[in-house]
């Protein structure tokens, strides 16, 4: 139960940081505070909402994955600044930087462990919770590289330290990983692996 209420914390997470990104890249337009906000609340709620029913309907995922994408389009679109080809094409980015991030960390995962990319997404584990922070976290990086290029600000932070950020994740993925890899092969205790990745997250 606590990895599924990770997975849907994580989700939840994912959701506010897409809204952020959105609202500080494209800003809102001359409006009420009233409208501003009960658009951004509904059209998230909504959006996490879909995103939840694809988990479960699967049959109907492809009708819902294309109704998210329009709900955020057509939120900047009555709430955020700029034209609407510029809207849409963020919003794709944003998408595409998810699937490209959770598919990428997924296969490397799955490589390193021999086991199939569904076997991983349906661990239960510290190493699963440990990837969930670990893309949210990537996430970021990439949304805050985009928004600058995007707006042309200056960056909080240098090249340098994001790359020693960056670099600092992926070694704390790899021994996450090469724990959970030693666990499967030696049977070694669960929880002193599990000890070590919790203490890596």
């Amino acid at each position: 139960m606590i990895y599924t209420i990770a997975e849907w914390i994580a989700t939840f997470l994912e959701s506010l940081i897409i809204f952020i990104f959105l609202i500080s890249t494209l800003s809102f337009k001359e409006q009420s505070n009233k409208r501003k906000y009960s658009l951004t609340i509904s059209s998230f709620i909504a959006f996490n909402a879909l995103i939840f029913m694809i988990n479960y309907l699967y049959t109907l995922e492809g009708i819902l994955t294309i109704s998210y994408i329009l709900v955020l389009i057509l939120y900047c679109r009555l709430a955020l600044q700029r034209k609407l080809w510029f809207q849409s094409m963020l919003v794709v980015i944003v998408l595409l930087s998810i699937y490209i991030i959770n598919i990428t960390t997924t296969l490397i995962v799955s490589n390193i462990l021999q086991l199939s990319s569904e076997q991983v997404l349906s661990m239960r584990n510290p190493l699963r919770i440990f990837l969930l922070v670990f893309t949210k976290i990537l996430f970021i990086i990439v949304l805050y590289i985009i928004r600058n290029l995007f707006t042309i600000r200056k960056m909080i932070f240098s090249t340098t330290q994001c790359i020693i950020f960056f670099l600092s994740l992926c070694f704390s993925l790899c021994a996450s990983i090469t724990f959970e890899k030693i666990q499967l092969e030696n049977n070694v205790s669960g929880f002193e692996s599990n000890l070590v990745t919790i203490c890596l997250i």
